[in-house]
């Protein structure tokens, strides 16, 4: 049916057991949109599909396969149970519908942290990605925003980063803004509407102050490598260039250079072997020497340095995330202070939900000397603490104050011990220096004066586990619903802090 657009909401009707069907938005014959979701006649939930960019124009609206849906429009949305959802996670980010997976161009920028990140907006299924956008003053409160990018004929809104342009060598300033870029990946041929492309890093940037963006260009071209995606931006004072690391396909990623954002040459390429997609580049020191620290999505990682203008890898590579749950770290960029502070994809699960996925707590990573070199430690960010109450203390067993607490846990290494969390068994082995559980990851872990320590962010889906000194790291889904659980473990000292919901 044709429709002339003249509110700012589509409002989708979901269903959870309901077939996917493709919703068209067309413009004088040409497909301008498609909205993948499960349209139900009797819906479990509604999400508002924001169409302003639309607005005053008629389009023809057609499902494939052909329905009876007739579309509904809205200036506004009041849902009274935003936010207040059973298996909403109280102190972790997630959007307020749909489907979310990676970060996308984490930064500090006028004042704010910008996060953004894969998003269908139209569904708690994947696909349909466009780039969601939330900022922050302090890390751990968020506001959402408008979508930042939507899917074109160039494909899907694949995962990228941020970069300020403080030199303008884009010559993109505006009204005394610095432009905020964005490098991203269009997927090309995995949409209709992109049928035939091939993927693409491309450029949008905001002259506006991040409210909104503006696609400008191409940016690399590799057609011979069909799925090369997840671009990285730094500048890289050791050979005075801008950096781009691109994932290309199985282990190998590419180091691109420029001098000016727009125009990118091949400078090298790189095996991470063991490790793909979504790589991070950051320096830090350790013991007085600087280093480019180079991640995989899984967080296995290679400490460098630059010579003769390449990067060389300076030792075995090393890893930081011992868990299937924790995906996509991703820096943020231009941090006040050389902070290198970060947050990844929570990819524990959140059944029937009108939102799916989550972030997990925003961390700030160090470089610490061992004995084999270099090696990465992590830790939930200061401002995190922030959302800590009073805590409470046992021994041996603690009821968990919260709906999602930081639990600290100090435990006797003089034998294996039996540590219980709601209903997961994890056991310490002070010979192996191992935390593990029957079916799930075994966690490096540390015996100092006697005993083994762990910090634990524990939520409505997962629970966050800090090891050895935080040089290991896991993420664990398990659903709580924010009933008040047990700690228990013989020769443990615990102490918990019920953590405060960041949404009110």
């Amino acid at each position: 049916m044709d429709v002339k657009i003249e509110k700012r909401y589509l409002l989708l009707p979901v269903g959870r057991n309901e077939k996917t069907k493709k919703i068209c938005l067309i413009k004088n014959g040409k497909v301008c949109a498609e909205l993948k979701t499960r349209l139900s006649e009797s819906p479990d939930f509604t999400i508002p599909y924001d169409v302003s960019g639309f607005l005053g124009e008629t389009l023809e609206i057609r499902t494939d396969p052909e329905s009876g849906y007739c579309p509904v429009f809205a200036d506004s949305f009041e849902d009274p149970g935003l936010f207040r959802e059973k298996l909403r996670p109280v102190s972790h980010f997630s959007a307020a519908y749909g489907w979310i997976n990676d970060p996308n161009g984490p930064v500090w920028y006028e004042g704010k942290y910008h996060l953004f990140f894969q998003h269908n907006p139209t569904d708690s299924l994947f696909g349909n990605i466009h780039w969601g956008h939330a900022t922050s003053t302090d890390l751990v409160h968020w506001t959402q925003h408008d979508e930042a990018l939507f899917p074109d004929e160039t494909g899907l809104m694949y995962s990228g980063c941020a970069f300020v342009d403080s030199k303008n060598v884009t010559g993109l300033r505006k009204d005394g803004h610095d432009p905020l870029l964005l490098f991203y990946t269009a997927a090309g041929g995995d949409s209709g509407l992109s049928a035939g492309h091939h993927y693409t890093q491309r450029l949008a940037y905001s002259a506006d102050g991040g409210r909104t963006f503006i696609k400008h260009c191409a940016v690399v071209d590799i057609p011979e490598i069909s799925g090369n995606r997840d671009p990285k931006v730094v500048f890289c004072e050791d050979i005075d260039k801008y950096v781009m690391v691109l994932y290309l396909d199985r282990w190998d990623f590419m180091l691109l250079a420029s001098e000016d954002l727009i125009h990118w040459n091949e400078l090298q390429r790189i095996e991470l072997e063991g490790d793909r997609e979504c790589p991070d580049f950051f320096p830090l020191s350790a013991n007085g020497e600087k280093y480019w620290v180079l991640t995989g999505g899984s967080d296995l990682y290679v400490a460098g340095q630059f010579e003769n203008g390449l990067y060389r890898v300076r030792f075995p590579k090393k890893q930081l995330n011992f868990s299937r749950e924790s995906y996509a770290g991703h820096s943020f960029a231009n941090v006040p202070g050389g902070r290198i502070l970060r947050i990844c994809w929570n990819r524990s699960p959140i059944p029937d939900m009108p939102f799916n996925g989550s972030m997990t707590t925003p961390q700030e990573l160090h470089l610490e000397d061992t004995e084999n070199g270099p090696a990465l430690s992590v830790s939930p960010c200061a401002e995190f603490g922030s959302l800590r109450g009073d805590p409470v203390t046992g021994r041996g067993a603690l009821d968990l104050p919260g709906r999602s607490n930081d639990i600290l846990i100090s435990v006797k290494a003089d034998k294996k011990r039996a540590m219980k969390l709601f209903g997961l068994t994890f056991h310490t082995d002070p010979e192996a220096r191992l935390l593990s559980m029957k079916n799930g990851p075994s966690i490096p872990a540390e015996t100092v004066n006697g005993r083994m320590s762990f910090r634990i962010i524990q939520d409505i889906h997962s629970f966050e586990i800090y090891s050895a000194g935080g040089k290991a790291y896991a993420c664990i889904g398990f659903i709580s619903e924010g009933k008040p659980g047990p700690v228990k473990c013989p020769g443990a000292e615990i102490t918990a802090y019920p953590l405060s919901d960041i949404h009110f």
